[in-house]
């Protein structure tokens, strides 16, 4: 997902099950960004691993170049960037 955020401090969130665990995997399920004007923050989300229910979906800040290198994957969706 790409989202356009104005410059400053914003929280980005995955919305998880409320069960859902993340026992063993890396990064949060809440980010803090702060944003200066004409910047670009990549983000990536990936699935952990869970035991008894599905594991938590979990966002860890890339580099420049692993950002680019996802986004030129994307197929554009229709969504909405903000606050749940």
């Amino acid at each position: 997902m790409v989202c356009d955020l104005p410059p400053g401090s914003h929280e980005v969130a995955v919305d998880n099950m409320p069960l859902s665990t993340n026992l063993f995997g890396s990064g949060s399920e809440k980010m803090s960004v702060d944003l200066r004007a004409g910047s670009t923050a990549y983000l990536s989300a990936a699935p952990q691993l869970g035991i008894v229910t599905p594991g938590q979906i979990t966002l860890i800040q890339v580099t420049e170049s692993q950002g680019l290198a996802d986004v030129a994957k994307l197929h554009q969706t229709n969504s909405v960037c903000g606050r749940a």
